[in-house]
């Protein structure tokens, strides 16, 4: 248990496990938003269509943005900079692990 705690405790970790989260629960609701319109048997409406668009541009980004962290740190950290996603990632990365890391320690 504590060795997990330490492997979340890193920053760069902490990044990546917020990635996950963001593309799960994007995933998560676009995998509902389809299925409960797909099992009435209706066609999306614009709204929907547009939901499924962003929520697959999230959901692309956040891989792009994972496989560049393993593959090219030093690019995917200046891609981030330049679009200004770093600096929102580690907010929410940093609310992220305080909750996980929390839970962690009142497990151990």
């Amino acid at each position: 248990m504590t060795e997990l705690y330490t492997i979340l405790a890193d920053r760069e970790n902490g990044e990546i496990l917020t990635l996950i989260a963001i593309a799960l629960l994007c995933l998560s609701y676009l995998s509902f938003l389809w299925g409960n319109t797909g099992g009435l048997g209706e066609e999306l409406s614009n709204s929907q269509w547009a939901q499924v668009y962003i929520l697959g541009f999230i959901i692309f980004n956040c891989g792009v943005i994972i496989l560049g962290k393993f593959i090219f740190p030093q690019n995917i950290e200046s891609f981030m900079g330049l679009f200004g996603i770093d600096r929102a990632l580690q907010y929410i990365s940093i609310r992220l692990q305080d909750i996980v890391l929390t839970i962690l320690r009142s497990l151990i």
